[in-house]
């Protein structure tokens, strides 16, 4: 004898609700990464934060600080850059 219950409508109810979540966060990820700005790979900091600095859509896709921030680092002399770039990377856009 098996203790494993039989594929049925229960156990289907019970996959319903992860199935939709699972899908709505596939749309959401999706949907969020659309008007990001492309460029550099995200993991390239200073790459990505000049890409950052350019983009005029980014302070509307995040409405958050970084954009603030990158704009600081882009902008900072040479002497200054090291910490403003430490601070915009503290920022987990």
């Amino acid at each position: 004898m098996d203790d494993e219950e039989a594929p049925g409508p229960a156990n289907q109810q019970g996959l319903r609700l992860p199935a939709v979540l699972l899908f709505a966060g596939v749309v959401v990820t999706a949907a969020a990464g659309f008007p990001h700005p492309e460029g550099a790979d995200a993991n390239d900091h200073q790459a990505i934060s000049a890409t950052y600095a350019a983009s005029r859509s980014w302070t509307a896709v995040h409405l958050v600080g970084l954009k603030q921030a990158v704009d600081d680092w882009a902008s900072a002399t040479n002497g200054d850059k090291a910490v403003r770039f430490a601070s915009a990377e503290s920022f987990d856009g």
